[in-house]
C-alpha cells in the first residue's frame, strides 16, 4: 500500500473513516520523502562546500590530506603507487606589497586553474594554504611525477598577470616525494614541503638564474629600478633608499634600508648582498 495513491483506495470495503486517514498518511510520507531529498540535496552541496577553498577551484588542505590518506592506505595494500607535488608560488609577497592583494589573488587563481586543467581528472590539486599547492598522481612513481612537475612548472611560467605598464609573471619552486617512501600523508606534505624548499633557495641564490619574484616591466626608463633584460630583480620591488647612490645594490624592501643608508656603488654585490639579508631576514626573502 505504501506506493497507492488516493485514487486506488475507493474500495467499498474500506470505511470511509479509515480511508481518510490513510489517504492522510500518505500525503505525509510523500511530504516527508521530498524533505529527505532536499535534506539530502543540502548536505552534499554543504559537504563539497567544506571540502572546496574558497578562492580557487580546487580542494582545501583538509580535504586534500583526507584523500592523499586514502590514496596512501591504496597503495600500501594494493601496491598502486602515489605520488606528491608540493608548489609554492615565488615572489608573492612582493607582488602583494606592490601590486595589492588583488593581483595576488589573481595569480593565485591562474595557477590553480593551469594545474587543474593539465593533470588527469583521476588526480588531485588542493591549496595547501597560502600561496603553496598540493598535487596528488594516482599510479605515479617518483621519476613520473619529477617529470610533471617540470612540465607544470612551464605551464605556470607563461602565465602573465597585467598590472598598468607591468606584467607580472608567475614561477613557482617545487618538491616531489613519492607516497610510499613516507609513514603518512602529512609525512609526505612534510618531506615534499623541505623539498620544495631547498629548491627555492637554490633560485634565490641568484647564481645563473633569473631570482623569484622579479617582475618584468614595459617602461625600462622608470627611475629607481635596476633593468636587466626588461627584468626587475631583486627580493623587493621599491625605489631606492633617497640616500643610496645611483646604480648601487640598495634596491632592496623597506625593512632591509638601514644596511645601505650611505652605500656607494657596488658595495653590495649581488651574491654577498643576498647573503647577508638571507642570513638576518630569511623567512622573508625565501617567501616563507
Amino acid at each position: 500500500m505504501s506506493e497507492n495513491s488516493p485514487d486506488d483506495l475507493q474500495d467499498a470495503a474500506i470505511p470511509s473513516e479509515g480511508r481518510d486517514a490513510i489517504i492522510r498518511l500518505l500525503k505525509e510520507i510523500k511530504f516527508l520523502r521530498s524533505e529527505i531529498e532536499a535534506n539530502n540535496q543540502r548536505i552534499a552541496e554543504l559537504e563539497d562546500l567544506a571540502d572546496r577553498d574558497p578562492l580557487t577551484p580546487v580542494v582545501n588542505r583538509r580535504a586534500f590530506v583526507r584523500e592523499l590518506d586514502r590514496a596512501k592506505a591504496y597503495g600500501d595494500r594494493y601496491g598502486n603507487g602515489a605520488s606528491l607535488i608540493y608548489l609554492d608560488l615565488d615572489g608573492m609577497k612582493e607582488i602583494n606589497d606592490r601590486y595589492g592583494h588583488n593581483m595576488g589573488d589573481k595569480a593565485l587563481v591562474a595557477v590553480a586553474k593551469t594545474l587543474v586543467a593539465n593533470v588527469r581528472s583521476s588526480d588531485l590539486v588542493g591549496r595547501l594554504g597560502g600561496d603553496e599547492y598540493g598535487i596528488m598522481l594516482v599510479r605515479a612513481d617518483q621519476n613520473s611525477a619529477q617529470e610533471k612537475a617540470r612540465l607544470l612548472m612551464k605551464f605556470i611560467d607563461d602565465i602573465e598577470i597585467k598590472s598598468g605598464n607591468d606584467t607580472i609573471p608567475v614561477s613557482v619552486s617545487y618538491g616531489v616525494i613519492e607516497l610510499k617512501s613516507q609513514s603518512s600523508a602529512e609525512a609526505a606534505l612534510a618531506a615534499a614541503d623541505r623539498a620544495m624548499y631547498d629548491r627555492k633557495q637554490e633560485k634565490n641564490s641568484g647564481v645563473g638564474r633569473e631570482r623569484a619574484g622579479a617582475v618584468r616591466t614595459n617602461n625600462t626608463n622608470q627611475p629607481g629600478r635596476a633593468e636587466t633584460q626588461g627584468y626587475a630583480h631583486g627580493p623587493a620591488l621599491l625605489p631606492p633608499h633617497r640616500s643610496a647612490p645611483p646604480g648601487s645594490n640598495c634596491q632592496i624592501h623597506a625593512a632591509h634600508r638601514d644596511i645601505c643608508s650611505s652605500a656607494p656603488p657596488g658595495a653590495f654585490p649581488e651574491t654577498l648582498q643576498h647573503r647577508q639579508e638571507a642570513r638576518r631576514y630569511p623567512d622573508h626573502l625565501h617567501g616563507r
